[in-house]
């Protein structure tokens, strides 16, 4: 067999020196070239090197990413147009326009307080 592997009858240690070749530093003398490496190997895949022609499914892919891309290109400009000018997008009232949040006065164990008086002015 090719691979056959017990762990209760031997160690990885023990099946590693039975099945793999040691070789010495002097036998690594010169790195082979690709057809030296290749040698001996069976070719069994045509490699074919270029550019292949794109299918119907490619090119819509590749239309896609290009809308998508020009999208967002878009919408970074859209929004680099509306930030560039320096003002917030939204604008905020004045304070002083702004309608009182608390009531004038509150009613508390059934005596009124005037909340602003204590502090509780909020717009």
């Amino acid at each position: 067999p090719a691979f056959s592997f017990d762990l209760f009858s031997m160690t990885q240690a023990d099946w590693l020196e039975q099945n793999v070749e040691r070789i010495s530093k002097d036998d690594l003398t010169e790195t082979p070239t690709t057809a030296e490496a290749l040698e001996g190997q069976p070719n069994t895949k045509a490699v074919t090197i270029g550019a292949a022609k794109a299918t119907g499914s490619d090119i819509a892919y590749k239309l896609s990413h290009l809308l998508a891309l020009v999208v967002a290109g878009v919408i970074a400009l859209l929004a680099s147009a509306a930030l560039a000018d320096g003002r917030s997008v939204i604008k905020l009232k004045d304070t002083s326009n702004l309608p009182r949040l608390t009531a004038l006065t509150a009613t508390l164990d059934g005596e009124t307080i005037n909340l602003k008086d204590h502090g509780l002015d909020y717009r």
